[in-house]
């Protein structure tokens, strides 16, 4: 019987698909801003930090990130599987995720259903669609 539930590698090919595609979005935004002499160096180093900030937040309360997506996971309530997250719950879910970095990851491992710190503190789990 297969799993409702990610892999640890299905998790890490998401979070890899996801690294790549906010390093080309925001190669993509300061190769644009060096065409504009108007902006501060403070506005430039916003617009390279904003996409990584607000993507995850924003992508998981839409229903998956674009790595999800290609991995065939999806972020949803943990009470009710059929609900995404709100923003509330995804924001925690980002902050936590980046305050412990791969020992949220790593606490997949020790339960069935593969929920990481930031999963259990935001309130959401990965399922396989």
């Amino acid at each position: 019987m297969k799993s409702q539930y990610p892999s640890l590698i299905d998790r890490f090919q998401s979070l890899l698909v996801d690294s790549i595609f906010i390093i080309l979005l925001m190669f993509i935004l300061s190769s644009t801003v060096e065409n504009f002499s108007k902006f501060s160096n403070a506005v430039r180093i916003l617009l390279f930090f904003v996409p990584w900030a607000i993507y995850e937040p924003l992508a998981t309360t839409l229903g998956f990130t674009l790595g999800n997506y290609i991995s065939g996971i999806r972020v949803r309530n943990f009470k009710n599987i059929q609900m995404k997250i709100n923003f509330f719950q995804s924001f925690t879910r980002f902050i936590i995720k980046v305050l412990f970095g791969w020992l949220s990851i790593i606490t997949i491992l020790s339960n069935k259903k593969r929920r990481a710190l930031h999963d259990l503190a935001s309130g959401s789990i990965m399922i396989k669609v």
